[in-house]
């Protein structure tokens, strides 16, 4: 779960003033005049008025009643001060702490994806600044919507787990799962060599995958992703679904766990029928880890990918002010966001939200990357799909990731392969 700062609670506040110097010095020249007063009105007249006892009297007495009376008005504000400041230390090592928890970040060790992009990487769609998507027919259905999907011309022979009879439904539900799987193993193509390299020590230091699904199919899309592990050759990877609502906080549950083992997060979006509007199918896969060990060859650190977090929807300024805290970043360091939003609400939001987070420069269109719009909504793969484009991109500095009430901040390294200034 997300890091929750709040049993901390505010902080003690500490005793606004103690005795006050002028008050407390007329009481003291009180405390001297009449102690001075009553000795000599009640001194022996047998007794000289001189030597240590007169003056103990006249002078001592008076001054150790003062500071008697000091130290009892003094003491409640010291226990007080003390408290709070005991209290206040006590909570300050919790919270940072919690902090240090809090900033620690996910390794990006590499980035797969299959989209109906034609052919094109997202680096190049987010270039051109282009929508690829067009009006085109659902794959059931006569209605004709603009959106992406797949063509279904080639056909992978991959094998699927599941048996059907031979009629012509069952034939196609197969045709349509074998599809599937293609995509899938077609977003795993980069990352084979790391995961294979990663799963060489065995199981205890193997990735382990999780699939973002919907409730409806989520042991079907298990088994696709299975299926196409298989034909990687890493049938041996533990696999498991994670709710759709999830999305990136899948990762903040992987930092919460404290795992060793790398992380494989694989979100399919398929639509069978009746696609929305602006909709995109796809697949993405984005292999993390969380640095206990140092990765073996050829394995490389493409970036860090710091707490997700998830806010509520009427307080996004506070989602992208905690969003800085958990990545270590000050706002004007921020000069790109990878957003993608459900709703217009969100959108009439934006701007006055990054003004009371500071990021004024996020604000500005030019620095805003919207995939959902060039490319099409890929609902619960959205923030996964923003994640590989700015990896792709090599852009440096931190970037924001925003996907509706969740976001993070994601450092991309410098490529070694890097040759756009040549």
């Amino acid at each position: 779960m997300p890091i929750d700062l709040t049993p901390a609670a505010a902080a003690r506040p500490y005793p606004k003033q103690g005795p006050r110097l002028v008050p407390w010095l007329l009481i003291w020249v009180a405390f001297a005049t009449l102690g001075a007063a009553l000795v000599i009105l009640f001194w022996p007249v047998s007794w000289p008025a001189k030597g240590f006892g007169f003056w103990f009297c006249a002078a001592g007495i008076p001054s150790l009643a003062y500071l008697l009376a000091l130290s009892l008005v003094r003491l409640p504000f010291e226990l007080h001060w003390f408290r709070a400041y005991g209290d206040n230390v006590v909570r300050q090592e919790w919270k940072d702490k919690k902090q240090v928890q809090a900033q620690q970040p996910l390794q990006v060790l590499g980035i797969g994806y299959c989209l109906p992009v034609g052919g094109q990487t997202l680096a190049s769609v987010v270039a051109a600044g282009q929508s690829v998507q067009k009006a085109q027919k659902a794959r059931k259905g006569p209605s004709m919507v603009v959106h992406s999907r797949f063509d279904e011309g080639n056909v992978s022979d991959l094998p699927v787990a599941h048996s059907f009879a031979d009629n012509e439904a069952q034939e196609a539900e197969s045709r349509q799962v074998a599809t599937v799987t293609l995509k899938i193993g077609e977003a795993l193509v980069p990352l084979a060599a790391s995961l294979t390299a990663l799963s060489q020590y065995g199981p205890v230091f193997a990735p382990v995958v999780r699939v973002l699904a919907r409730d409806e199919v989520a042991s079907l899309r298990l088994q696709q992703v299975r299926d196409a592990l298989a034909q990687a050759g890493l049938s041996q990877l533990e696999c498991r679904t994670e709710p759709v609502s999830d999305r990136l906080m899948v990762a903040d549950a992987w930092l919460d766990a404290r795992d060793r083992r790398p992380l494989l997060v694989v979100a399919v979006e398929w639509y069978e029928q009746d696609p929305p509007a602006g909709s995109t199918e796809g697949c993405v896969a984005v292999l993390l880890n969380a640095g206990y060990y140092k990765v073996p060859e050829p394995v490389t650190v493409l970036g860090k990918l710091h707490r997700p977090l998830k806010g509520e929807a009427r307080a996004l300024d506070h989602l992208l002010m905690n969003a800085l805290k958990w990545g270590r970043t000050e706002s004007a360091a921020v000069q790109q966001a990878w957003i993608s939003s459900p709703d217009s609400d969100h959108d009439r939001a934006w701007p006055t939200a990054c003004k009371a987070a500071t990021l004024e420069r996020i604000a500005q269109t030019e620095a805003q990357h919207r995939l959902d719009r060039l490319v099409g909504n890929a609902g619960l793969i959205n923030a996964w799909m923003s994640i590989a484009a700015a990896v792709e991109s090599h852009a440096q500095g931190p970037q924001l990731i925003v996907d509706g009430n969740q976001a993070a901040i994601l450092y991309v390294f410098p490529s070694v392969h890097d040759d756009t200034d040549q």
